[in-house]
């Protein structure tokens, strides 16, 4: 397990291939997450602006 335990905000990028014996790629997963600092998304700016 390499992911880190305390999660900075940014962009993350994970693949995940699954090979055969003879190295060839039968399935890939690429997924990417960005995690956003709770002040900056929409809906806070929203709710503290607006009072």
């Amino acid at each position: 397990n390499s992911f880190p335990k305390i999660y900075f905000y940014g962009k993350y990028k994970l693949v995940f291939k699954v090979k055969t014996t003879e190295n060839k790629i039968v399935a890939c997963v690429y997924l990417e997450i960005n995690i956003l600092r709770p002040w900056e998304t929409q809906i806070i700016k929203n709710l503290i602006f607006t009072k």
